[in-house]
């Protein structure tokens, strides 16, 4: 589930050869539109002005894009809807949130795969995040499809001791996550068997 941390760099660079290659897009430019042929020496600072655009915008989208911390308190919304989606045995609803608890995993582990520590240590933080989600969100996902209540449940309280000994490994034993006692999300209806 989760994508290779190269994978964004491939990406990117995708994009950048595409740009360098169909300046226009995929529609044909009309003769006047035309750059000047490879052999004219006018072509390259054309050709280095739009790296130096393309550069730029990366750095823009890069800077807009949510940091670790954003992406964790999301997961944690999604996690704690998902606690009420099991507790109320509203198997779709689990499902999803588990899902949008797993898809934001990935973001938060490809916004920041490993972490620094205050000895030097490098943490791998997509090791860590790519066990839990082949452990025991696998389990929590087969309970959830089982329907079975009690290994769902057993299944989420292992997610969060894991999650908790990843926040202490990374120098963050204060962030204890913990059973809510409310949802999350007031908007959301957990009880499948009331009505529309």
């Amino acid at each position: 589930m989760m994508t290779p941390p190269h994978t964004g760099a491939m990406i990117t660079g995708l994009a950048l050869a595409l740009a360098l290659i169909m300046p226009n897009g995929c529609h044909t430019p009309r003769q006047s539109e035309r750059p000047p042929p490879a052999g004219n020496a006018g072509a390259e600072p054309d050709v280095r002005s739009r790296i130096e655009d393309l550069g730029k915008r990366v750095q823009h989208l890069e800077a807009l894009a949510p940091g670790q911390g954003a992406l964790m308190s999301q997961l944690g919304y999604h996690f704690g809807n998902l606690w009420f989606a099991l507790d109320y045995e509203n198997w779709p609803l689990a499902a999803f949130y588990l899902h949008e608890c797993r898809e934001t995993l990935e973001q938060a582990v490809h916004a920041r795969p490993v972490r620094t520590l205050s000895t030097g240590e490098d943490l791998n933080i997509q090791g860590i995040a790519e066990a839990l989600d082949n452990t025991q969100f696998t389990d929590l996902e087969e309970a959830i499809e089982a329907k079975e209540k009690p290994r769902a449940v057993a299944g989420y309280r292992d997610a969060m001791i894991v999650c908790h000994s990843c926040h202490r490994a990374a120098e963050m034993p204060f962030l204890r996550p913990q059973i809510p006692d409310k949802p999350p999300s007031t908007s959301i209806e957990f009880d499948p068997t009331r009505q529309e």
